[in-house]
Formats: structure tokens, sequence, C-alpha cells
């Protein structure tokens, strides 16, 4: 018999559910090369088996440096699956640490609930609504979805109201209340707000604004509450969009963007990176170039509570809350399948706080906040 890269994946993953039940959760997990020599398999083996147990909540995300640990040790058998049909928490498939925290919560509401299961599928981010989920949706207990990067159109926002008719519908991050769906995502203007008052208070009357995703309407959103925030306070506001495309490595192209950017010159005196995990490339081209966070350039961000943590420094962050998000999401949809909210649906917006890290620097005397 010929075993492709499908097969060996089908019997890794086979192999690895019954290791699984070696380990305890929140345990770590073995590494890819510890696999990979222990199972005689290539890494895409192993990238496909690890994929699926990550897909059943088997597995998280600690962090892209520390690697897998133990979200659960088996999944609910048949015999023992709750009655309630599960609710899909459909995401790109992409490497993410937004995603990997979604991840990491949906394997603690899981341990926790007692007659609540939700799954995570991925979807490949050719478009920001996934096409498709027609059936899957009709036996399941409800949808929140996370749209991938970009500008929805009107096809999009058609199969997404197409969605929320056939069960309840969250989305995730976005706020699409035209389309029959309730939402819960972050305050943009308040969290652009608040990033850009921090530099303010601290004297800084020029920004650089680091768009370094791709853009689509809550890039859009932060980026005008910004604009409008600079010029009320007498601030120059200025953009550069590293033009990235949802099929490119951000942190590549943003690292790529900002040496071109250093080269030329620039007279900012702090950065606004409005988008957490592909500002790595912009540090890591301040680094490479001798640029001294925050001596020569101050720096604030919109992003997760704990990613920027783990720069080199740390960054200021207007924290997203994801894991608060989450939950959000999850009480909202109840209420949906309880029938306790009307039409139209309504867009939850979730407050941030801001996490000082010492990557801004105090200017001159500036004025009191």
């Amino acid at each position: 018999m010929v075993y492709n890269t499908v097969t060996k994946a089908n019997h890794l993953c086979v192999l690895l559910r019954e290791r699984l039940k070696t380990f305890a959760v929140g345990d770590q997990f073995l590494t890819i090369r510890e696999i990979m020599r222990e199972y005689d398999v290539s890494q895409s083996v192993v990238d496909r088996a690890l994929a699926r147990l990550r897909a059943d909540n088997l597995l998280a995300v600690e962090s892209p440096r520390n690697g897998l640990i133990v979200a659960a040790t088996s999944v609910v058998s048949e015999e023992t699956a709750p009655a309630e049909p599960e609710i899909l928490l459909v995401v790109p498939h992409w490497n993410s640490y937004e995603i990997s925290e979604m991840t990491r919560k949906v394997a603690e509401i899981n341990s926790h609930a007692e007659s609540l299961r939700l799954k995570t599928k991925l979807f490949e981010p050719v478009a920001p609504i996934p096409r498709g989920l027609d059936k899957i949706l009709a036996h399941a207990g409800g949808l929140i979805l996370l749209p991938a990067a970009g500008v929805c159109d009107r096809e999009d926002t058609e199969v997404l109201s197409r969605y929320a008719e056939i069960c309840p519908t969250v989305v995730f991050g976005h706020h699409y209340a035209h389309t029959g769906a309730a939402s819960i995502g972050l305050d943009d203007v308040a969290a652009s707000c608040r990033a850009i008052h921090h530099l303010h208070s601290h004297g800084h009357r020029h920004v650089g604004i680091l768009v370094s995703e791709p853009v689509g309407s809550v890039i859009a959103e932060r980026v005008r509450t910004l604009e409008v925030y600079a010029a009320i306070h007498g601030m120059r506001a200025e953009v550069i969009d590293c033009g990235i495309m949802p099929s490119e490595n951000p942190v590549t192209k943003t690292y790529d963007t900002f040496c071109e950017l250093i080269k030329r010159g620039f007279s900012f005196s702090a950065l606004i990176g409005i988008s957490g995990e592909s500002l790595l490339g912009a540090v890591n081209a301040c680094r490479n170039h001798d640029i001294e966070i925050p001596r020569d350039l101050s720096i604030v961000a919109i992003a997760g509570e704990d990613f920027n943590r783990t720069f080199s420094p740390p960054i200021d962050t207007v924290a997203c809350d994801v894991p608060g998000q989450v939950e959000e999401a999850v009480k909202l949809l109840l209420e949906l399948k309880q029938g306790n909210l009307s039409r139209p649906y309504p867009d939850r917006y979730r407050l941030t706080e801001l996490l000082v890290r010492g990557s801004v620097a105090r200017l001159g005397d500036p004025e009191k906040p």
C-alpha cells in the first residue's frame, strides 16, 4: 500500500490522540522536531496532524515561541456528546496570536461548561466571509465568525446574511448589523483615541500611523479616528501604508517597508501600530538600523494584551482583550438562541485599557492631559 502525506497524517493523528492521554491539560506538548524524530515523519505530515488536533480543540498555541499546550486529552465521544448542537467558531486558517488566544479561550470554555460546546473550524482566507457553510450550519447550535482581513463586498454581506438566517450568528471583531448578524468587537474609536492621547500627553505632536495589514472596515475606522484626533489637537499625522495583501506575510513586508522609510528619513517622533503582530516588522527594522525605542522613536500599539509584551523592548499597548471578546460573543449568541433580542441585532463594543511598558518617551514640557 502506498502512503501519501494525507494518509500518514491521519495515522499520526491517531497516534498523537493516544499520546495526549499521557498528558494533563495545560502541559507543554511535544515539539514538531520531537514528533518528527520519534515517529519518523516529515514536517508536512506533522503540520497536518497538529492542525487537526488544534481544530478539535485538543491542542492550543501558547505563543509562537513556546509552542503547543494540551487543551484537552480526548474528544467527546458520540455516546457522551451533549444533546445541544455545537457552536461553531469559524476563523481564518493562518498563524495569528489573536486566533491562538481565541482557541485557548474556547478550550477553557469547553473545559468548564456542562451543556455548551464550541468547535473551531478553519477556512482559507480567499475572501473575508467563507463560502459553503450552509449545510454544516443547518446542524449547528450557532456561529461565531471571525472574518478574514479585507473589505467585505456585496457578495460577502449577502453570504453572511444567509448564514444569519440559517442559525444564530455573531460576527467577531467587526460590526455588520445590517446583515442580520449580531456582533462583538473592540471599540475602535475609543482604542484609537486612547493610543494617540497617550502620545499627545507625552508631548508628541508628529506621529506616524502604521497600517500593516490589509485595509478593512476596522483598520479604516482606526486610521480615520487617529487623523481626526490629530487635526483637533494640532498634531500632524502621517500614514505609512505597507500595502499588505491578504496572501502576503505582513511582518516581512512591514519590515521591508519600514527599512526603506528609515533609509529615506522620517520626522515623526512616535509611531502608532494599529495592528499588533505585524508591528514586529517595524520594531525589528528599528533594531537593525540602531534606532532605539523610545529614545529615538516612541511606539504604542493597538494589539493583544500579551503579545507585544514579548517584543524587545515591550511595547505600550491598548489591549484588545481577545479572551474577553470571546466570552462576550458566547453570551451574545446565547441571548440570540434564547430569543431575548430583536432585530436589528446589537453591535456590542468592548472598551480597552492602556498597558504602559516604557516604549513612549516624554518630550519637552507637554500640556497636562
